[in-house]
């Protein structure tokens, strides 16, 4: 669906582009202008404040320098040539994009073949001016662009993928199944996912720049933020428990605590999925039922622990120890202050 409002704004932009300067300025043909409001609507208000800067940069660059040179030399292959590698040239030294470099060639072959056109420079500039402005007031009041939204919906997907892989992993270490295949490949992808959640809340951070009807969200942003950055905590202890069960894996005992630090696994699991149920969809039942999985989860980790101090193997108890830590750490993401008050 957003594909199709970010085409209906775009085509609006356009056509009142064309309408404003047809109507009101009286001018026949003025291309410039529903080309500028064409790239200068883009995903978030920000980025279309920069892409109309950049594009009436280009203009204006590309009329100065065909300007100059009309003066001088008439219209042919030279002269063109002269005019292009100019205004190429010059937009590349101010480390502008390659498509800005295209605007300032484009105006500057305009503005010379029109050069005997009088007031062609000038007006060309003005329906830049005017197609950006029309560009960023359709991205702003017409369908204004919000990615809290999606952001959420990412984190929400991070949570129970980050739980999934937990349980997966638990999975394995009860079938004594660890190794460098199926059940870490979950952890993989996990690292995948956060990496996409993180481009989502800088999107919608993005999103809320420039933007004066979306500042109710911004206190709604900064709670899922502090949330995205817990969770990427999470991530990178799951991946330390990863690397924990595959050297424990080397040595698998016939035991009790492997049972109790499978059910320990499972109990964090539990808890992180809730946490980001909590942090996207908050309600009272969700935050009491946190509450109670962190302290079974914090139960089943002493039980663990417990159980590892009945064995004299140093080896064993580095590696679970090493493990207990990470789900502890956790544990901490999940059970902040901050979370448990909501």
């Amino acid at each position: 669906m957003d594909i199709y409002l970010q085409v209906l704004k775009t085509s609006l932009a356009a056509a009142l582009s064309w309408m404003v300067v047809t109507s009101v300025l009286n001018w026949p043909y003025p291309y410039f202008a529903p080309l500028a409001a064409i790239l200068t609507v883009q995903a978030t208000i920000s980025e279309s404040v920069k892409k109309a800067w950049q594009r009436l940069l280009g203009t204006i660059g590309g009329v100065v320098i065909s300007a100059l040179i009309s003066q001088w030399m008439s219209v042919g292959a030279l002269s063109i040539f002269i005019v292009i590698v100019a205004g190429m040239t010059i937009g590349s030294l101010l480390h502008l994009p390659a498509y800005i470099n295209s605007q300032a060639a484009v105006s500057s072959l305009m503005v010379l073949a029109f050069s005997q056109s009088q007031g062609y420079a000038l007006n060309r500039v003005t329906e830049t001016i005017i197609g950006s402005v029309i560009g960023i007031l359709a991205n702003t009041f017409i369908f204004p662009p919000n990615s809290v939204a999606k952001a959420e919906q990412d984190i929400l997907i991070l949570s129970k993928k980050a739980s999934f892989a937990l349980k997966k992993l638990g999975w394995a270490l009860q079938k004594k199944n660890i190794n460098v295949h199926s059940p870490l490949v979950d952890v993989e992808d996990l690292e995948k996912n956060t990496v996409k959640s993180i481009h989502s809340i800088q999107l919608a951070h993005e999103s809320l720049v420039f933007n004066p009807l979306m500042t109710k969200k911004c206190r709604r942003l900064t709670e899922i933020t502090e949330g995205m950055r817990h969770l990427a905590n999470i991530s990178i202890q799951i991946r330390g428990i990863r690397r924990g069960l595959l050297a424990l894996a080397e040595d698998f005992p016939e035991s009790l605590e492997l049972n109790k630090l499978k059910v320990a696994i499972d109990s964090a699991a539990d808890c992180v999925e809730d946490f980001g149920i909590n942090l996207i969809d908050p309600s009272k039942d969700i935050s009491l039922r946190l509450k109670t999985r962190i302290s079974q989860a914090m139960t089943a980790q002493s039980d663990c622990l417990s159980a590892l101090l009945q064995f004299n193997s140093l080896i064993l108890s580095r590696e679970i120890g090493a493990i207990l830590t990470d789900l502890h750490r956790i544990l901490e993401e999940v059970s902040s202050d901050k979370w448990e008050n909501r």
